[in-house]
């Protein structure tokens, strides 16, 4: 068994994440989504794709992701064995390779995450075994959409929009000037940095730059939906994202949804996700899915919207 890292080319992708869709239980990974976020990775923290072969076959893989900033001293991985192949050290061997990569950077922790789900019964054996701690769960929602009917917020809109506020579609709406967009990553981080995180994990801003060739990327290639609120002054005061599946182009994943600290408590968040699932819905898109830790309150307006339980994610943490 040799272990090395990834030519950084589009087949041996491809051979990840063959393994990978026979784990994955919810979506189909894509090769070319691969390909692209190696290309947008941060390179001022260090990333890389170890994966295991067995006479010349990629039998698994493991992805390496140093957190940035205050988050360096945390390796971040992924890990994934062709099933035929499991409990047969390959896991171990791509694992012990990591660990020894994870303590030359000087990191203290290494962070996963697995679903509540039969396919991943393997990777949570792994994490006992290795005296992993459970340190979050989040909860995973999915909606038909084509089934939902938002007729009973009607008249919360209403109130939105006489209360001045107004609903604006970027990329519908010619909204696409420099001052734009660094207000729109402003606006964002305001609000990331109010959002629960697993303890231990510090928000950090990430570089501007490699942001916004990643949401330039998303209008272009990825886009399901992306609406602003704005208050009677233009200023940006909530967004919601959510993003076109590469392989399953009629779902949308939730990106992110927020509202600045000032403007909370006034049921801004739940108009913008309904403004945002009606125009969806008129789109065609059939499927949303979202998530929210266990502790974020947002996950009462997705049980009142319809949003439905699937398996939860769950994160796990070791310190070296």
């Amino acid at each position: 068994m040799i272990i090395r890292s990834w030519s950084q080319k589009l087949d041996e992708a491809q051979a990840m994440c063959s393994i990978e869709n026979l784990i994955a239980h919810d979506f189909i990974p894509n090769p070319h989504d691969m390909m692209e976020n190696w290309s947008l990775r941060n390179q001022d923290c260090y990333h890389d794709k170890l994966v295991a072969e067995i006479d010349g076959q990629i039998v698994g893989c493991i992805h390496i992701g140093q957190g940035r900033k205050e988050n360096s001293h945390i390796s971040f991985f992924d890990l994934f064995v062709h099933p035929q192949f499991q409990h047969e050290g390959v896991g171990t061997a791509m694992y012990n390779e990591f660990i020894s990569k994870s303590k030359s950077l000087g990191c203290t922790k290494i962070n996963s995450l697995i679903y509540d789900h039969p396919n991943w019964a393997s990777g949570k054996s792994f994490f006992e075994k290795h005296k992993f701690e459970h340190i979050s769960t989040n909860r995973e929602y999915s909606l038909d959409l084509q089934k939902a009917e938002f007729s009973q917020y009607e008249k919360l809109l209403l109130e939105v929009l006489d209360k001045g506020f107004l609903f604006v579609e970027p990329v519908k709406d010619g909204l696409n000037s420099d001052l734009h967009y660094q207000k729109l990553e402003e606006m964002r981080w305001s609000y990331f940095q109010d959002m629960p995180y697993p303890e231990g994990i510090t928000p950090t801003r990430g570089n501007y730059d490699l942001w916004l060739k990643e949401h330039k990327l998303f209008e272009k290639k990825h886009y399901g939906i992306e609406l602003l609120i704005l208050n009677q002054d233009g200023d940006y005061v909530g967004c919601t994202k959510l993003v076109a599946d590469s392989s399953e182009p009629e779902k949308c994943w939730t990106s992110n949804l927020g509202v600045i600290k000032k403007y909370r408590r006034q049921k801004l968040a739940t108009a913008l996700k309904i403004e945002a699932l009606t125009r969806l819905q008129k789109n065609g898109f059939t499927e949303i899915r979202t998530d929210n830790e266990e502790n974020n309150p947002m996950y009462k307006i997705n049980v009142d919207v319809g949003f439905q339980p699937e398996p939860f994610s769950l994160e796990y943490m070791k310190v070296l």
